[in-house]
């Protein structure tokens, strides 16, 4: 993996990592609601799969990616489906209540989890990153990079959102918690409608 190759591949994955996807959207809604203790995790969750699609992506699959492009498809599509289903919850959940009502309303390691394990779109995202990061004369070692770069900007994105959520909670304060609450749902329920629409757009 030569000079040029790492710096195409860490710009890539700059606008892959901290654009406005499902995984950031629900970081910054989650820190916003339950804080960062409350959000540990909603955060493991998230992490489970991409590291085991990372090197599952790295290490042998990045070659047949595109024979399995179709069920990569389908599963894309029960995770948009998903995404929307998140978007109805956080839309539904009331700021005040009861504890109980609160605790059932939260995200946990499930949505997490769930959120990344059906999102194809990932598996596309890392076999499009290891295309124009790799050669055939790569060796392990440019694996290794790619897969490390991936997982510490990853993080770094998911850091950020989250902040940025926690700080944009405490400058509008609980009165406006609502308003935040109705703002993720829609950025959740767009992100989830944009990639079934995308993919019904292929496979039609």
């Amino acid at each position: 993996m030569n000079t040029i190759h790492f710096w195409e591949t860490f710009v890539l994955l700059i606008g892959l990592h901290f654009s406005a996807g499902p995984a950031n959207i629900l970081m910054a809604t989650s820190v916003t609601r339950q804080g960062i203790k409350g959000t540990l995790p909603v955060f493991l969750g998230l992490w489970v799969p991409i590291i085991i699609y990372t090197l599952l992506t790295g290490f042998v699959l990045k070659e047949f990616i595109k024979e399995f492009i179709l069920y990569i498809n389908l599963v894309s599509i029960l995770g948009a489906v998903y995404i929307i289903y998140l978007s109805y919850k956080l839309f539904t959940s009331p700021i005040e209540g009861d504890k109980a009502t609160k605790n059932e309303n939260h995200f946990t390691f499930k949505d997490g989890f769930i959120l990344n394990a059906l999102n194809g779109k990932l598996f596309v995202s890392l076999a499009l990153v290891f295309s124009v990061g790799l050669t055939t004369e790569s060796s392990s070692t440019g694996v290794i990079i790619i897969i490390a770069t991936f997982i510490v900007l990853g993080l770094l994105a998911n850091a950020s959102w989250g902040v940025g959520g926690k700080l944009l909670s405490t400058v509008a304060g609980n009165h406006h918690q609502q308003k935040l609450n109705i703002i993720y749902s829609l950025l959740l329920l767009g992100v989830g409608l944009w990639i079934l629409f995308d993919v019904l757009m292929i496979i039609i």
